[in-house]
């Protein structure tokens, strides 16, 4: 016999009135669309819809949100929500109910009912909730016209914050299992043409895109660091000019790259090369975290597209858009 399903409110007021949304069926609990509750529309009228959680009990409930807004989370690659408890239906009696009216909730359920199915992915998300909790950067100021701004810091306790923010992105892709194994993977500089074909392997069975390289931004002059483990650049960024050097690195070259700063500036032993750490750094690491995080659950570009046009109610191919 099946368990009964309480419905819970979330809060989650998608930002645009679509008409529906495919229910995305995570372990144990089913998110979908429901009217958005009448206090809620006295306050804003034009609010129609928020996001519900059917689950047997409140415990599997709030796990489930949990996880629709660290899923969020990595889609905007910014913080925008907090934490949020979810509301038994006919338990809450508020005034005011709490709501939260954004973009992409759709699409976090989705993601959040696939993340479910693994504990791997579960820990994955929270681990990439935890580095933007040690360091986020507002988009805006990674902008290369908003440069130069004080993207380094005096202070040693941001330069642990920073630190530590990498070392829990690359947590992430240990997680899912793209990470690169014990031992030396270089000679001379060089790969190590049988690590590198094992890597390379592994990506593409995961469903990363070799093909498609990956941004690393460096923004200023070239320090210490940098002069210890030059990134392998594949072209500059359209926009590289003076000291902004954003360039394209190999996906592998970036995940190497980013094992060298975890082990060798951000981990087991703070020196002066952590005063070098720059929120550029911290990007870097939480944009590779996310890209690799994204293939390995299988939601390419297409696979948000296809769910957000889900979510409209419409029926028509992307060539006719």
């Amino acid at each position: 016999m099946a368990k009964k399903q309480n419905r819970y409110y979330t809060g989650l007021v998608p930002f645009s009135n679509k008409t529906r949304m495919l229910p995305a069926r995570g372990r144990g609990w089913t998110a979908m669309f429901a009217p958005v509750r009448s206090q809620i529309r006295k306050g804003s009228p034009d609010l129609k819809h928020e996001i519900v959680i059917l689950a047997a009990n409140d415990r599997t409930a709030q796990k489930a949100l949990n996880l629709i807004l660290s899923a969020h989370r990595l889609i905007t690659a910014e913080v925008w929500i907090d934490d949020i408890d979810v509301q038994p239906q006919g338990k809450t009696k508020a005034l005011h109910p709490g709501y939260c009216s954004t973009a992409n909730f759709p699409v976090a359920c989705h993601i959040a009912a696939k993340a479910s199915t693994s504990l791997n992915f579960i820990y994955a998300l929270a681990l990439y909730r935890l580095s933007q909790e040690l360091h986020v950067n507002v988009l805006m100021d990674l902008e290369p016209r908003e440069y130069p701004h004080e993207h380094r810091s005096p202070y040693p306790r941001d330069h642990a914050r920073f630190a530590y923010a990498i070392v829990t992105a690359y947590a992430v892709i240990e997680q899912i299992g793209l990470a690169l194994k014990q031992g030396d993977a270089f000679k001379n500089r060089q790969w190590i043409p049988v690590v590198r074909n094992e890597l390379e392997n592994r990506l593409r069975s995961a469903g990363v895109d070799l093909g498609n390289p990956v941004l690393w931004q460096l923004r200023g002059g070239k320090t210490k660091m940098e002069a210890r483990r030059p990134p392998k650049i594949m072209r500059k960024a359209s926009w590289a000019f003076g000291k902004i050097r954003d360039c394209e690195v190999e996906v592998i070259d970036a995940l190497a790259d980013l094992r060298w700063l975890r082990s060798g500036v951000a981990s087991h032993h703070l020196d002066e090369l952590a005063s070098l750490l720059s929120i550029y750094d911290a990007s870097n690491a939480q944009l590779l975290a996310r890209r690799l995080l994204f293939d390995r659950l299988g939601f390419t570009a297409q696979r948000v597209w296809e769910i957000r046009e889900a979510s409209t109610g419409k029926r028509r191919s992307r060539r006719s858009k």
